[in-house]
């Protein structure tokens, strides 16, 4: 019992578990953002006059709707690693704290937020060199 337990609570964190599940329930509604955003956009585009049409080309346009887009992926991200990292630390605090102490909790806090810290800098820092 012991052994399926494991494998079960492996294949739950590995990429066909818990992830593939999000992925799945995450489509209708990464589809629908990108229907209403591509459908607002298109909509304020035909009102506008024909001397903005003129002065414009597709690429500026297509750009300002990929921007658009962008909101969706950064809902994403806090929805689905922000938040559960958070959780994640506020449990890992409870845990130590009720089970070795305030001084264990605190450090297990301030090692995590300097990690955290650490490879925002370093992200940030790999971006800026692209």
């Amino acid at each position: 019992m012991e052994v399926f337990l494991f494998i079960l609570i492996r294949w739950l964190g590995s990429g066909a578990g818990v992830p593939a599940l999000q992925r799945y329930l995450w489509v209708p509604i990464d589809q629908y953002a990108y229907r209403c955003i591509t459908t607002a956009a298109y909509n304020h585009v035909m009102s506008l006059s024909s001397e903005f049409h003129n002065s414009k080309d597709t690429g500026e346009i297509y750009g300002a709707v990929q921007q658009g887009r962008a909101v969706t992926g950064f809902v994403d991200m806090v929805l689905f690693s922000v938040l559960p990292m958070l959780a994640d630390l506020i449990v890992a605090f409870g845990y130590f704290y009720i089970t070795f102490g305030i001084y264990m909790a605190l450090i297990v806090t301030f090692a995590s937020c300097v990690y955290v810290w650490i490879t925002s800098r370093l992200n940030r820092k790999r971006v800026d060199l692209r």
